[in-house]
């Protein structure tokens, strides 16, 4: 399923998973694409999130405000 609201995205970032041992064999392969998409993704928090996923970064910003508006 694909979801393209960016506070979604931002709130089940923390939950990837990205140990290859979690996975079955057959979607092993997909933990490098979806560290290269949060990695390039244009939201600056989503990419400070997959960094500390992957120790690269130690200090974890908090999420940004939500946007107020309600969409449909």
């Amino acid at each position: 399923m694909k979801n393209s609201s960016v506070e979604v995205r931002r709130s089940i970032i923390p939950s990837l998973v990205l140990d290859p041992l979690f996975y079955s064999d057959e979607l092993r392969h997909l933990i490098p694409e979806a560290i290269a998409i949060a990695k390039t993704y244009p939201d600056s928090y989503i990419r400070h999130r997959i960094e500390v996923q992957l120790w690269t970064e130690s200090l974890l910003q908090p999420l940004p405000p939500r946007n107020s508006k309600h969409q449909t």
